[in-house]
């Protein structure tokens, strides 16, 4: 019994040194190419990217209700229905957006 919790601890420790790794690659990769972005386009286009790009996360947050994050807790949570948890956060998830997306319009029509 102790050494299937002792491969199950490496397994999470070696997960873990992974998700860190990409994860700092990832952002080193996003650093290393900022100078890059800058030299091929003027500095507006650039302030037009780095706006929409900021603009972009937060409504990504908004629409999708950050239900994607909870899939992790879910696995443990709802080991057996992990299929049926998965569905009703994209119909949640879908019907949102729609909502966003049809009081969107109705605004930007009155305004």
């Amino acid at each position: 019994m102790k050494s299937v919790q002792e491969s199950i601890n490496k397994r999470a420790l070696k997960a873990g040194i992974w998700y860190t790794i990409c994860n700092f690659a990832i952002r080193g990769i996003n650093f290393i190419t900022t100078p890059f972005f800058t030299r091929l386009i003027s500095k507006s286009d650039y302030g037009l990217y780095s706006n929409y790009a900021s603009w972009l996360s937060l409504l990504t947050i908004l629409t999708t209700l950050d239900l994607y994050t909870s899939v992790s807790r879910a696995k443990f949570d709802y080991e057996d229905n992990l299929d049926n948890y998965i569905s009703s956060i994209q119909i949640c998830g879908t019907f949102f957006y729609r909502y966003m997306l049809l009081s969107g319009y109705s605004i930007s029509y009155y305004f």
